[in-house]
């Protein structure tokens, strides 16, 4: 499932829930990093709701409560950490939110116990949790071999699974929204299998969404020349590296995109498909909409794939660009039916 689709569901079961409808907790799983935790956070943030996020594996065993003797009863009584959990009464929290517990399957047989009876009962050590958060559970996949552990049996019936699944157009229109810089969107347009290829555990370094985006995004502008290529090798793997290296100075070496919106109807179209795609990410990240039409035209003598491509994307970079005579008139055209039928 789609991360939109994914943000969907979890806004429409957290309306459900808030008007009494019982929601059992919902399980993402995935192969590492691919963004499972930001679809939910961004989801809470849709909903209005509120959100604590809790890393299963390394959640100290106080962080459940710690144990203090009662003289009185001879017992024991817990400290709970209120910090942590939106205990019932206690103002500091909203009503109603989503409490995150990342990486479950990396937690062990004890966490897991305790991770189970609070999703089941609502409390933790007797105390009860304000009935208006939600579950939602994230982890990766047995099968990627990334730290999972097999989940219990009895947690494993207490909630819905849903595989997680990061397209490209998907992971493309998040990277324009969210500042990743042109040359990595461009190198994906061009490279998608190289997004999230198998996740191998044998190898130092896997290629993930969020290694193309957290690393090797901001490293274009913080890093030495010289330690650049160690730097996205150490972000993404040596090949994926070697590749991208390659093609950012392709992307360093296109035409200024100003001097192509200025002749748009003459200047040259490229041949190669490696610099078709450097080229055209060059545009849609400095595209405006006085440039759209010379943008539109450029395009539009590319052969038809990438035209359809370039006008996917600039459209998913630039929605307000949809409200321009340029792209109202161009929607009347062949190409503009050959892009909104595929």
């Amino acid at each position: 499932m789609n991360p939109k689709l994914i943000q969907e569901l979890l806004i429409a079961r957290m309306a459900a829930h808030s008007k009494g409808t019982r929601m059992c907790p919902v399980v993402i799983q995935g192969p590492p990093g691919g963004g499972k935790t930001d679809c939910v956070e961004a989801a809470a943030h849709m909903a209005g709701v509120g959100y604590v996020h809790i890393h299963g594996p390394t959640m100290p065993a106080e962080d459940f409560g710690v144990p203090m003797p009662n003289k009185d009863t001879g017992s024991l009584d817990f400290y709970l950490p209120h910090s942590k959990f939106p205990f019932e009464g206690d103002d500091n929290w909203p009503e109603f939110g989503f409490i995150v517990i990342d990486e479950l399957a990396g937690m062990d047989n004890a966490q897991q116990k305790v991770t189970a009876n609070m999703m089941q009962e609502g409390e933790l050590h007797g105390l009860k949790l304000k009935p208006g958060w939600m579950f939602i559970c994230t982890g990766n996949r047995q099968e990627d071999r990334a730290g999972a552990n097999r989940i219990l049996s009895h947690l494993n019936d207490r909630y819905i699974t849903i595989d997680y699944e990061m397209k490209t157009d998907d992971w493309i229109e998040w990277a324009y929204a969210n500042g990743v810089e042109a040359t990595v969107i461009a190198f994906i347009m061009w490279r998608s299998d190289l997004l999230a290829p198998t996740f191998d555990p044998n190898i130092p370094k896997n290629a993930t969404p969020r290694g193309w985006a957290e690393r090797v995004s901001p490293a274009l502008t913080t890093t030495p020349p010289a330690a650049l290529f160690e730097t996205i090798k150490g972000s993404v793997g040596e090949g994926p590296a070697v590749e991208f290296m390659a093609f950012n100075d392709t992307f360093m070496s296109v035409p200024d995109p100003d001097i192509v919106f200025a002749k748009p109807s003459t200047f040259h179209v490229p041949d190669e498909a490696h610099i078709l795609y450097a080229l055209i990410g060059a545009l849609i990240a400095r595209v405006k909409p006085d440039t759209f039409p010379a943008f539109i035209t450029y395009v539009s003598r590319m052969p038809p794939e990438f035209m359809v491509m370039a006008m996917r994307n600039v459209i998913t970079a630039h929605g307000q660009l949809t409200q321009t005579k340029a792209f109202v008139d161009w929607a009347g055209t062949a190409g503009a039916k050959a892009l909104f039928s595929r």
